[in-house]
């Protein structure tokens, strides 16, 4: 897919009836709790991915790049480009838009019980043996939780998501390199029995997430529902990036819902069942939630610097109630650079706007800038919020309710997709305050299946890029085949929102004068069925073809994608028919069951559902890149990739439990479902998910010139995957073999895990996992390796793991070897190989930077020429050079008359401001106010090289 990346400065392109009253049962283990619309936001990204195969756009707006000694990540804001649904809300940024700086994980609660209180899992099968009748009717009521939650994260360019097992395991959703822990909370909420997460990756480095939201259930109970990023720690421990925020008000989302409920009521005798009466009745099953200790971003700092977030207080649409206003960047307190939002204004259904982005300078001046169109934004939606489709997006009709059936049993076209409103409200156009602009086309995506085509949510058909004149300078044109829903569960099908309910009033103490029997069927507006629900389903596409073109006719490129249809599909589980069993008990009749006269309120039990394995999609099979020549497309390059599973297995999320039609005597208990006697009576299952990893086995590259062709191919092995794998080694490439010409290639490689040393065993308990340690190159018989020594330091009072040193050898021989030598703050001091030069570093600005490079002295001969130890430790820990600092580094050329000695110094988030060589000629680099190189000149002041910047048309 096209991808927009928006740098400052730069514009690149990467890629009704009343009747009789009814209590209605409990909705089966179906009670699903979003995060707040922020976190909400951030997991759209990791459910949906951005992608050739789902047709949604990359768009993201950089802002800055957070870099301390040893951490780096993106801040941006990003825009996910799926379709606007009529019940999102708007996060603190914008409709649609996110924040992408740090991270958080999130919590999809799968059930209303609250922190703390147990999970009960069983198996299907025990639970068949034991004849646990009362089981299954407390999970059918909601009484006992029988559902895991799912939990997702997003951070810094890492997503991935995960369950919580009873027995307290984390189970990854795909499995992945990095660890997942539960750790102490930090400022628990009184009461609230819970715990924090801390995700290592497998480069080591430590993210925490203890800065938690919650939501309220209907019962009061509180629940952890995010878990942001609250700092981030390198492996060795010696640099930190923290986050802070701020604690918000509590502030509640009402999600619409309505059912249709018809009731058929059966007098006596029961024999005579054709005579009954037929009643509707519409119900509103609006849900609440409540969010509370909301979490807003006030902070990022990293080594003496920090990015600061400012909001306004005056967002008048439902969420919390201040909008993101103004990104600052300082370093050293110094303001560098300003991002100012403009998100005051609303769309007419009341939902917060991004209009524009600017971007300031120091002083103020607006140096860049995008404003921002969507699909008929000046439109009002009607409906009250139900006009939607049966996936929640918007579809133009004047609906009162979201029933997907009528009166009489037949689906409503009420729910119908409808285009282009499906795609009202969605980003459209980008305009660049340096001129021109970017135009985003949507088109409906699109499943053709053996008897209809299934209109779900929308694809992006077009990207044009206008310079500011008519025509445009380069468009992309997407094509789609191949369609595979994520759910092969038919969404016309009325068994999957369907609940059926029956009352036994019989008494048996009255022989003469028995009461009527009822029956009733409810139709709920959103799926009652368990795994992928019905509303989340999504087309994924096996072939993408993007046809590119610049503003000359000839300049035409081809990029067909292709993915393995297989993999995009979802599994999908199918039951036998469930027929009713319509025998004798007290005296009467269990349930009407398959007598009852109209075949609508016979039993209509949903005959399948999907089980979510979305991980396994979105490995690319082949690219294959074509160019015009004479009106016909001829191919460049074809990439084609293999790949293989490892430690595929189902995980059991939760047991569903329905009785084959509830009955229920109404002078009982509520949830004494009567008279259920054996387990036969119910309709349960447990419902999986699918977990493993997959991994490239292959790419074979070939690519064309002229009549000629070049092939290359790469295999890749690994060691086993299964689970569980020993600690550190399980996922890493082992060995690549490939072929150039006539030469075969074989790289192998080894790491942490393969070494019985106290070094390396410290690194896999830290997850430090991925060093190469060891690397083979053999070709053609002949071999060459690297062997790397990693070592336990001492370094300014703490205990690091540091790379300190290398062997190089060429069929068992030594040919070469490399010391290294480090400073307190773990940056390498002393390069030293045999027969070459020394080389040392100085550092300063807070460790930050080399500030001097010297060949040919010893590091010792170093410290003492600047003064001693001291000196050198207090340069390196200020935040800036002093003017003194920078005399005793150029006095080292004369002090080391034998070194070459050349001189760095910055300012700090911006660049080099200078650069001395050895032979003490100096360059000087000035920046504007926007932190853009400006000029360079030479020792006497003389120009070298000079950049001018303006905003188009100025």
């Amino acid at each position: 897919m096209k991808k927009l990346v928006f740098y400052l400065g730069l514009w690149a392109i990467s890629l009704g009836s009343s009747g009789q009253a009814t209590e209605l049962p409990q909705t089966s283990n179906l009670s699903v709790i979003p995060p707040t619309p922020e976190a909400a936001a951030l997991i759209r990204f990791v459910e949906y991915p951005v992608s050739y195969y789902t047709g949604v756009p990359e768009i993201s707006v950089p802002l800055y790049t957070v870099k301390s000694r040893e951490i780096s990540f993106p801040v941006s804001l990003n825009y996910h480009a799926s379709g606007i649904k009529v019940e999102d809300v708007s996060g603190f940024v914008g409709l649609g838009w996110s924040l992408n700086a740090g991270g958080v994980v999130s919590r999809i609660e799968h059930n209303t019980f609250g922190e703390g209180l147990s999970i009960d899992l069983r198996d299907r099968d025990s639970v068949a043996v034991a004849n646990d009748i009362y089981y299954l009717k407390y999970v059918a009521n909601d009484i006992t939780d029988a559902s895991l939650d799912r939990y997702y994260y997003n951070f810094c360019g890492i997503s991935g998501s995960f369950v919580i097992q009873p027995d307290g395991t984390i189970v990854q959703i795909p499995e992945t390199e990095n660890r997942i822990e539960r750790i102490s909370a930090l400022s628990p909420l009184p009461g609230v029995p819970d715990k924090d997460f801390k995700i290592t990756t497998p480069d080591g480095m430590m993210y925490y997430f203890h800065n938690r939201e919650y939501i309220v259930s209907n019962r009061g109970n509180y629940t952890g529902s995010s878990w942001y990023l609250s700092k981030i720690v390198s492996f060795n421990r010696t640099d930190t990036v923290s986050f802070n925020y701020s604690t918000e008000p509590d502030w509640g989302k009402k999600t619409l819902g309505t059912a249709l409920a018809a009731t058929v009521v059966y007098p006596p005798p029961l024999f005579n069942l054709e005579y009954c009466d037929t009643s509707y009745m519409y119900l509103q099953q609006d849900s609440y939630s409540r969010y509370t200790k909301c979490q807003l971003l006030t902070d990022i700092r990293f080594n003496g610097h920090k990015i600061a977030f400012s909001y306004a207080s005056d967002r008048t649409d439902t969420g919390l109630k201040k909008r993101l206003r103004g990104i600052d960047l300082y370093a050293n307190n110094v303001l560098l650079q300003r991002v100012n939002l403009e998100n005051g204004s609303y769309f007419p259904d009341g939902r917060m706007k991004l209009s524009k982005v600017e971007i300031l300078d120091k002083n103020g001046n607006k140096t860049d800038g995008y404003a921002f169109k969507y699909v008929n934004e000046s439109t009002a939606l009607v409906g009250n919020g139900y006009a939607q489709d049966w996936f929640g997006l918007y579809n133009g009709k004047n609906n009162v309710t979201m029933n997907v059936v009528l009166d009489n049993g037949i689906r409503s076209r009420h729910r119908d997709y409808v285009f282009p409103e499906a795609s009202y409200y969605t980003l459209n156009e980008i305009g660049r305050i340096a001129g021109g602009y970017t135009r985003f086309t949507y088109e409906p995506g699109i499943y053709e299946s053996a008897d209809r085509q299934l209109k779900i949510g929308i694809r992006v058909a077009k990207i044009e890029d206008y310079d500011g004149g008519a025509g445009a300078v380069k468009s992309w044109v997407y094509t789609y085949e191949n369609a595979v829903p994520t759910s092969m569960v038919d969404p016309y099908d009325l068994r999957n929102y369907l609940i059926q309910t029956g009352y036994h009033t019989f008494d048996m103490a009255d022989l003469i004068h028995p009461k009527p029997i009822t029956q009733t069927n409810t139709y709920y507006s959103s799926s009652r069925i368990p795994g992928v629900p019905v509303e989340d389903t999504r087309i994924y596409y096996s072939k993408v073809t993007e046809t590119v073109t610049g503003n000359n006719s000839l300049e035409v490129l081809r990029n067909i994608y292709e993915y393995d249809p297989n993999n995009l599909k979802n599994i999908t589980r199918i039951f036998a028919a469930q027929q009713s069993i319509g025998t004798s008990e007290h005296g009467f009749k269990r349930y009407i069951g398959a007598e009852a006269p109209s075949n609508r309120f016979r039993p209509r039990l949903f005959n399948k559902h999907t089980i979510e394995s979305n991980w396994a999609a979105g490995n690319l099979l082949k690219k294959t890149v074509y160019k015009q020549e004479n009106g016909t497309f001829v191919p460049v390059e074809c990439v084609t990739n293999t790949y293989q599973k490892y430690n595929e297995r189902y995980i059991p999320v939760s047991l569903f439990s329905r009785s084959m039609i509830y009955l229920r005597d109404e002078h009982a208990h509520p949830y004494d479902i009567f008279p259920h006697t054996h387990f036969s009576d119910f309709f349960f299952f447990n419902v999986y998910v699918r977990t493993g990893c997959s991994r490239l086995k292959s790419t074979t590259t070939e690519r064309y010139f002229g009549n000629t062709l070049m092939t290359e191919s790469l295999v890749y092995e690994y060691n086993s995957l299964d689970y569980p794998a020993r600690s550190g080694d399980n996922m890493q490439v082992r060995k690549q073999t490939y072929s150039v010409g006539d030469k075969n290639y074989i790289r192998r490689f080894y790491y942490p895990a393969d070494y019985p040393a106290n070094t390396y065993t410290f690194m896999c308990a830290r997850n430090n996992i991925v060093p190469v340690v060891k690397e083979e190159l053999e070709v053609n018989g002949t071999t060459a390796s690297v062997q790397n020594t990693y070592s336990s330091l001492t370094l300014g009072g703490t205990s690091q793991v540091k790379r300190t040193g290398s062997v190089s050898m060429l069929n068992g021989v030594e040919t070469g070897r490399q010391g290294i030598s480090y400073d307190e703050h773990g940056n390498p001091a002393c390069l030293t190989k045999p027969g070459e030069p020394t080389v040392c570093y100085l550092w300063g600005y807070s460790g930050s930077y080399p500030v001097a490079e010297i060949k040919n002295a010893a590091y010792s001969a170093v410290v003492s020429a600047m003064g001693g130890e001291a000196v050198v430790k207090a340069m390196a820990k200020a935040i800036v050079l002093s003017a003194n600092d920078i005399t005793k580094l150029n006095a080292l050329r004369t002090a080391l008359p034998q070194a070459e000695v050349s001189v760095y110094t910055y300012n700090p988030l911006i660049g080099v401001t200078s650069v001395t060589d050895p032979s003490g000629r100096k360059v000087s680099y000035e920046y504007d106010n926007a932190g853009r190189l400006q000029r360079m000149t030479d020792d006497d002041g003389n120009p070298l090289q000079k950049y001018e910047y303006m905003i188009k048309g100025q």
